[in-house]
């Protein structure tokens, strides 16, 4: 019962999110939907203006920053469909053969346009209502669709312009939250062997990972968007540094499936010592994930990240630090594991050549962790001495987030510094814009 309970409760919040995020795109679609019906009601004539309308919500029918795109492949595919249908036709004549061969032709046709899915099937569609209700019919189609595709243009380029910035960081936010929870099913899993399999931890990490096929449509989209929006039109730079922040995370979402992996296969006596390691980096990817394109929120998990790190390298360093270092140092932990004469300090200093066998596991776990507040560092970009001494500022985008500012910050190098974040502001020449368009 309580397990029904909790999946009740969270379904019902994942219920509420999407209507929360979804409720303004719905209001354009039926803005726009209607407007696309009274046009070509009223200015078009032909008795059933029903396909702009409908060309008009299934262009807008995707994420933000891809339904201009979205509008133009299917109005693409309108025409293949009605093209191919009446060259078939006309060479054919009515019949069955005459469906399949404008098909055929009319999907093929598509793949010339890109091979994309809703271009492919619009035309297959197309070319089968042509064929059925005849050319007339046809042209019909192909009038209500460039119509539609049009409302959809205006509404999504012009008028509500998707926010590129907003769009990737949405997608980032998403993925950090779900590392996040990953990385805290982890530490559950290394606190409490046996209560759960780390094939349960598996599942969840793997759903996080097929986040970043999201973030690379976002960062997609983006770039689509300034490419395309008169309104980002030589504001593209904000846009590319953020989307090269954003590329990151793919090693990022490496490095905690390295991590959750050498972290589960280590030996009972050694898993205890690496779970609070792996919760303050869960806490840590959960409060970025709050609000990643805010600078002191990237300063301070840049903080964590690197004591973290010091908390898996330091007691290797120093043999005399004291029990506060971290959970190296614990009890059982202070040494490299399998270590028969813990007293003997022989695991807490570093031992040249190969790593005792029984050792060489928590060795690797500490390695994964390094990994990942790498990943982290470079992410939210800090920033190294070299940035300094060449003149590069914060917000300009140059050098930072570099692979060896970060190895600098991360080996005690360098101070811990991170470059303000990209920002893209929306300009005064939409007066009728909604604070709620990106």
């Amino acid at each position: 019962m309580q397990k029904w309970l909790r999946d009740a409760r969270e379904a019902k919040s994942a219920a509420w999110q999407r209507l929360k995020s979804s409720m303004w795109p719905v209001v354009q679609q039926t803005v726009a939907a209607t407007v696309a019906w009274w046009i070509a009601a009223h200015y078009i004539e032909h008795h059933q203006p029903i396909f702009a309308p409908i060309t008009t919500i299934v262009a807008l029918n995707t994420t933000r920053g891809g339904r201009g795109t979205n509008a133009v492949r299917f109005v693409l595919g309108v025409i293949a469909g009605v093209f191919a249908a009446q060259l078939t036709v006309a060479v054919l004549g009515p019949g069955y053969l005459t469906v399949a061969v404008a098909v055929f032709l009319a999907i093929l046709a598509a793949l010339l346009f890109g091979g994309v899915r809703v271009t492919m099937a619009q035309a297959g569609v197309s070319a089968i209502i042509a064929v059925a209700t005849g050319s007339s019919t046809g042209s019909d189609r192909v009038v209500d669709a460039v119509l539609g595709g049009s409302v959809a243009l205006v509404f999504s380029q012009l008028l509500f312009p998707a926010h590129p910035l907003a769009a990737l960081r949405r997608a980032e936010s998403a993925i950090l939250r779900n590392l996040a929870h990953a990385l805290a099913l982890t530490a559950e899993v290394v606190e409490h062997e046996g209560s759960r399999g780390s094939e349960w931890t598996w599942e969840h990490l793997l759903a996080a990972y097929r986040r970043l096929v999201d973030l690379g449509e976002a960062r997609d989209n983006a770039d689509t968007a300034a490419r395309r929006s008169p309104l980002w039109w030589g504001r593209r730079r904000p846009i590319e540094w953020e989307s090269a922040y954003a590329a990151r995370l793919d090693l990022l979402g490496n490095s905690c499936l390295t991590l959750t992996r050498t972290a589960t296969e280590l030996p009972p006596g050694q898993r205890y010592a690496l779970s609070p390691v792996v919760r303050e980096l869960s806490d840590t990817l959960r409060s970025l994930a709050a609000s990643p394109g805010d600078r002191d929120e990237r300063q301070r998990a840049a903080e964590r990240a690197v004591a973290v790190a010091a908390r898996v390298t330091g007691p290797r360093a120093d043999p005399d630090s004291d029990s506060e270092q971290g959970p190296a140092s614990e009890p059982g932990a202070g040494s490299v594991p399998g270590d028969p004469d813990p007293g003997t300090g022989h695991g807490s200093s570093p031992v040249p050549g190969p790593a005792p066998a029984e050792g060489a596991e928590l060795l690797v776990a500490r390695a994964g962790v390094r990994m990942v507040v790498f990943d982290i560092l470079v992410f939210v970009g800090v920033e190294g001495d070299a940035d300094e001494d060449a003149g590069v500022g914060p917000g300009t985008g140059a050098g930072a987030g570099s692979d060896e500012a970060a190895g600098k910050v991360l080996n005690g190098a360098a101070d811990v510094r991170v470059s303000a974040p990209p920002e893209l502001r929306w300009t005064a020449r939409l007066p009728f814009r909604l604070p709620f368009n990106g």
